[in-house]
């Protein structure tokens, strides 16, 4: 029972502690997180990707019922959901503004330079060098949520019954024995793939170099691994194409057929909505 209190009581001093620290620095610790990074280069044979096709997704959330059910998630949070976008454009041929909407689903990015990584005191969040992905050990979070300011795509949240961070993890215990995320196995339309980069005959080679890809927020320089098609013309949007999925400058030339892209920042009517 002693030694119970006593663990019970350095979890609290450590949470109070980084609580603290959020308070007094959170200048410093964010100015840290935005910065450039680099992370080690993956050791392992596999480079898992995530590609989500937002032509074809109709917003009815069978992969956020899925992951609910896969991942027992508790009421109120959620590892993936589906957005509605409201994206205003002017048609070329009419010169007409127009809007569309699309069903935009979200999840975490296993960022190649996590942000969450390098912010989390207590080296709970890693990033595993053999696949990417990027993980928790729970046993080691002590709930100071530095992990969920840090994150730009707003992927992470406080369990409320175990009491400590938590987000999407590509069901790691799926995808690491040959299977799929439940997301992906469920979703009616195909709208959602997964597959490795490592593997040249992988099907997910051929969807990428049909298609041009689109990463969320690349001016964080996070680099995601969540590639998106449909997603063209938007603030805030990454536009590539071709067989290799690169992290752009200011400018960025397609090394699969010369073309040229730059990030489009006119819509600045199109205002992203964060859910967490």
């Amino acid at each position: 029972m002693a030694e119970v209190k006593e663990n019970t009581s350095r979890r609290s001093f450590l949470k109070a502690v980084a609580v603290g620290a959020v308070a007094t620095c959170t200048g410093a610790v964010f100015d840290t997180a935005k910065a450039e990074r680099t992370f080690p280069a993956q050791k392992g044979k596999n480079r898992f990707v995530f590609v989500v096709d937002v032509r074809k997704c109709i917003g009815c959330d069978a992969c956020v019922a899925a992951c609910k059910a896969e991942r027992n998630t508790p009421l109120g949070v959620f590892n993936t959901w589906v957005e509605k976008w409201e994206i205003g454009y002017t048609d070329p041929n009419t010169g007409e503004t127009k809007v569309k909407v699309l069903n935009v689903p979200k999840l975490c990015n296993h960022c190649e330079n996590p942000p969450c990584v390098k912010v989390c005191p207590v080296h709970a969040t890693y990033r595993d060098e053999n696949d990417g992905l990027v993980l928790q050990r729970y046993e080691r979070c002590i709930g100071c949520r530095l992990c969920e300011q840090a994150c730009p795509y707003g992927v992470r949240y406080i369990d409320p019954i175990m009491m400590v961070m938590n987000k999407c993890t590509w069901c790691d215990h799926r995808t690491r024995n040959g299977l799929k995320p439940a997301c992906v196995d469920v979703c009616p339309t195909k709208a959602r793939d997964f597959g490795d980069l490592a593997n040249p005959d992988d099907p997910i080679w051929d969807i990428l170099k049909r298609n041009s890809v689109q990463v969320l927020k690349p001016e964080e320089g996070t680099k995601p691994r969540v590639l998106y098609i449909g997603l063209e013309g938007i603030e805030g949007i990454y536009v590539g194409s071709g067989s290799e999925s690169r992290h752009p400058g200011e400018v960025w030339t397609d090394p699969a057929d010369g073309k040229v892209y730059t990030y489009n920042v006119r819509m600045q009517h199109n205002k992203f909505r964060q859910l967490r």
